[in-house]
């Protein structure tokens, strides 16, 4: 009736508050989020009115960031009938949460995994150096099936001292720091294969913070790593070819109005390279009596998405006068 809490000075300690606090129903409930408050309100009112018990978990975050998480249960005990007042306890199972969420992340890294033909899910046991893989581990490291990993055989696998000691300075750094990595480089795999490879892990933490361990895995990226260097190349062809040739090349944005131009674009236009001027922009390189045409031509091939082709004077940034193609 008084909305009045007798409480052990635990739960203020768990709740992270100061020892002066007066629990009261009101008081107590203004430490969670509105949310969680309808929820314990409900709760006790299904108590007192038909005498179900409470059972819920809710979490609370302390001054210092910290979320935690209890198991709040309690039941009311009447007189004559009436219920007068509500008993119970409430339980930290932040840990526990932790653990849960650990697992779910887990299970939800492993089942991602295994539908990727080309992906190498492991974990590494901080303590022990020992690493544990999964499904398609040793087909893709071209080992077989009763090789054994440990931290020290799986550097192995990268033939460069340098980046083999980069990754080992990784997994170290995650341990020491718990910071996650997410790199790529080059393997040798059992049966002799070069690949390429992006490798993730993220730091596992036990219930008082200590890194125990790393879950990961290995995604064999050979194919795209030869295609982005092919891409890497076909482009330095073509801006070597287009510094001969005089031909610059850009790209517009529609949705924004920005444009893209190559390092020859803005040779052209003599302005810096990098520069990315809007469409607006690109055209009042034109002068006066030559951008109606140039918005005219522009616009036509936007709504019909089609083509133009013009030769046109354009002012460069140096104020020289020029003609172009433009297509």
């Amino acid at each position: 009736a008084s909305g009045r809490i007798r409480w052990n000075p635990l739960c203020g300690q768990l709740l992270g508050v100061d020892p002066d606090f007066e629990p009261t129903m009101d008081s107590c409930l203004a430490l969670f989020p509105v949310s969680t408050q309808e929820h314990i309100r409900r709760a006790v009112s299904r108590t007192l009115r038909d005498g179900t018990p409470i059972s819920l978990e809710i979490c609370r975050t302390l001054a210092n960031g910290e979320t935690r998480w209890f198991k709040l249960n309690g039941a009311a005990e009447s007189l004559t009938g009436q219920p007068v007042r509500l008993i119970g306890g409430m339980l930290d199972i932040t840990a526990l949460k932790r653990a849960e969420r650990d697992l779910a992340d887990s299970r939800a890294f492993l089942e991602q995994a295994v539908t990727v033909v080309d992906y190498a899910p492991w974990r590494l046991d901080a303590r022990t150096g020992a690493v544990r893989w999964e499904t398609n581990s040793w087909r893709i490291l071209g080992v077989p099936e009763d090789f054994v990993p440990t931290l020290e055989n799986c550097l192995d696998f990268y033939p460069d001292p340098v980046i083999r000691a980069e990754v080992a300075e990784r997994v170290r750094v995650a341990i020491d720091a718990r910071q996650a990595f997410d790199f790529e480089a080059p393997i040798r795999t059992g049966d002799g294969r070069d690949l390429w490879v992006r490798v993730v892990g993220k730091p596992q933490l036990d219930k008082d913070g200590t890194v125990v361990g790393i879950i990961g895995g290995t995604l064999d990226i050979s194919r795209e790593y030869t295609l982005r260097r092919e891409l890497i190349e076909t482009r330095r062809f073509l801006e070597q070819a287009g510094r001969i040739a005089g031909v610059g090349a850009y790209r517009v944005d529609l949705d924004t109005g920005s444009t893209e131009w190559s390092p020859q674009t803005c040779r052209i236009h003599e302005v810096p390279e990098g520069f990315r001027p809007t469409l607006e922009q690109a055209i009042a390189f034109y002068p006066p009596e030559s951008r109606p045409t140039v918005e005219r031509l522009v616009g036509d091939a936007i709504r019909r998405e089609g083509r133009f082709e013009f030769e046109l004077p354009l002012i460069t940034a140096q104020g020289r006068r020029i003609w172009v193609q433009a297509t």
